[in-house]
C-alpha cells in the first residue's frame, strides 16, 4: 500500500516547525502562533485513518508541535491568550483512543494480508524478506504446496496473539494507558516470538506470519503512550506559564518550599 501524502504531511510539518523557530527569535509571537495552530491542523488530518503507520507519523508530527510550543515557552515568548487556548487545544488530544482505531485496523491489514498469502503462496517470501530466512525460490511451484490447513492455524495463532498480547494492553476506550500492563505483555509477546522465531520451529508451531506481523506492535503502543504523556506535560507547563504572567513568578510547591 503506497501512502506518498504521509511523507509529505511530515516533510510540510518540519518545515512550519523551522519557521516558527525562526518567527519567536526575531520577535513575531503572533505569528509563531498561527503557525503552531497550522501544525496542530497537519497533524489532525490524520488522526482519523485506520492504519498504524499513519498513526505513528502523527505522532512524530504532534511532538514536533510540542517543541515549537516548548521553543516559546523557554524564552517567555506566548501571552496568556496563545497559552489558553494551547491548553484546549492539547487537551483534546487523545492518542489512546486514537491507538485503539489504528490497532483495529492494522488487525484488519493482517488478516488480509494473511489471506492473500492464502490465494497466492508465492508472496510469502516477499511478506516476509530475507530476515526471517524464507527461501526465495527459483519456482514458485513450491510454495503452492503449502497446505490450506496450516495457513488457516496461522490465521489462528495470530488472532489468538493479537487479543492476548495487544488488544488486552491496550489503551481504555476513555483513552486510559496502563505503562506496566503494556510492559508485561508486551514481554510476554516477545518471549513467545523469541521461542518459536526459528524457521523451522516456526513453521511447527504455525508462528511464521505472526513473528512477520506483530514484532512491532508493542513499540507503537509505547510511542502513543509517551506522546500522550508529553501532551499532558505541555499542558501543565502552559499552566504554569500562565501563573507566572499572571503573578510574576511560578508557584511554590510544597516539596521546593521545604
Amino acid at each position: 500500500t503506497l501512502m506518498p501524502h504521509l511523507y509529505a504531511m511530515s516533510r510540510m510539518l518540519s518545515a512550519v516547525q523551522v519557521r516558527v523557530v525562526a518567527e519567536l527569535a526575531t520577535g513575531q509571537p503572533d505569528v509563531a502562533f498561527a503557525d503552531v495552530n497550522l501544525m496542530f491542523r497537519l497533524g489532525d488530518a490524520l488522526k482519523d485513518e485506520p492504519l498504524l503507520i499513519a498513526h505513528l507519523t502523527r505522532v512524530g508530527m504532534h511532538s514536533l508541535t510540542v517543541k515549537a510550543i516548548w521553543e516559546g515557552l523557554l524564552d517567555h515568548r506566548w501571552s496568556d491568550a496563545h497559552l489558553a487556548h494551547w491548553q484546549v487545544e492539547l487537551a483534546r488530544q487523545t492518542f489512546g483512543a486514537e491507538l485503539r482505531h489504528a490497532m483495529a485496523g492494522e488487525r484488519a491489514l493482517g488478516n488480509r494480508a494473511i489471506e492473500f498469502i492464502r490465494r497466492k503462496p508465492d508472496m510469502l517470501p516477499v511478506l516476509g524478506g530475507t530476515e526471517f530466512g524464507i527461501p526465495r525460490q527459483e519456482s514458485s511451484a513450491a510454495y503452492y504446496m503449502i497446505p490450506s490447513g496450516w495457513i488457516h492455524r496461522e490465521q489462528i495463532n495470530y488472532h489468538r496473539m493479537f487479543d492476548e498480547f495487544i488488544v488486552s494492553a491496550l489503551p481504555t476506550p476513555s483513552g486510559r494507558f496502563d505503562p506496566a500492563l503494556m510492559r508485561t505483555k508486551n514481554a510476554a509477546m516477545a518471549d513467545e516470538l523469541k521461542r518459536e522465531h526459528r524457521l523451522s520451529k516456526a513453521i511447527l508451531k504455525h508462528r511464521v506470519l505472526s513473528n512477520l506481523l506483530l514484532t512491532a506492535l508493542d513499540k507503537a503502543m509505547i510511542r502513543s503512550c509517551q506522546a500522550q504523556t508529553y501532551t499532558e506535560l505541555a499542558i501543565t507547563a502552559c499552566a504554569l506559564e500562565r501563573h507566572r504572567l499572571a503573578q510574576g513568578s511560578f508557584p511554590e510547591f510544597g516539596i521546593y518550599a521545604q
